[in-house]
């Protein structure tokens, strides 16, 4: 009887003392920092998914109320009903306003790293962030700017003026321009730029 509990005594303590630091995780590899989430990392999703908006139901929304677009009465009927009547209220495409400012935060988290070893990818978040942002400020007049992307920090951000966005989008681009002017030890930007494959020429003459 001693000699089994001498056994499981064994058994126990070896578990305990080789686990003792299964536990002990301080980094979540599920939810990365990020120092890990590194700019070039960022930039290609970012870029995508904000193109995704843009290039779904943006385009739908811009051709439909250009009248370019029709629906197939052949197929269905009552198609763009709430487009063609107008029928304008606060869920109007508004996955267009929830989408962009869910993906521009990507690139706001781009600007916001830090180290300016990233600066070509910095400018290139500031040159994509004033391309949307001024698509939100076209869609929909004032809009949080200088409070967005704060996440848990600010869940109830203030609504900037929407000519006084204008002007920053403005010297936002300004800010890009001089960053890839003066960013000749920085990192070189790949493939992870699905626009221009790195070719900061073109992101500085916006081409």
């Amino acid at each position: 009887m001693k000699t089994k509990f001498n056994i499981i005594l064994l058994v126990i303590l070896t578990i305990t003392m080789s686990c003792s630091n299964y536990l002990d995780i301080n980094d979540n590899p599920n939810s990365p920092s990020a120092d890990v989430v590194t700019p070039d990392l960022v930039l290609a999703g970012a870029l995508a998914s904000t193109y995704r908006q843009q290039a779904r139901r943006m385009n739908i929304l811009g051709n439909v109320m250009m009248n370019r677009w029709g629906a197939n009465v052949n197929a269905f009927t009552g198609g763009f009903s709430e487009e063609f009547s107008l029928a304008i209220d606060n869920g109007f495409y508004d996955d267009i306003y929830d989408g962009l400012y869910l993906t521009t935060a990507n690139f706001q988290a781009i600007i916001d790293y830090d180290g300016s070893e990233y600066n070509n990818h910095k400018a290139i978040a500031k040159i994509m962030k004033a391309y949307y942002f001024q698509y939100l400020v076209d869609l929909y007049g004032d809009i949080p700017y200088t409070e967005a992307h704060k996440g848990i920090d600010n869940l109830t951000p203030s609504y900037d003026d929407d000519a006084t966005i204008y002007r920053s989008l403005v010297t936002e681009i300004d800010e890009a321009i001089a960053l890839i002017a003066s960013s000749g030890s920085a990192t070189a930007v790949g493939s992870e730029d699905i626009v221009y494959g790195g070719a900061m020429s073109n992101w500085a003459t916006c081409r």
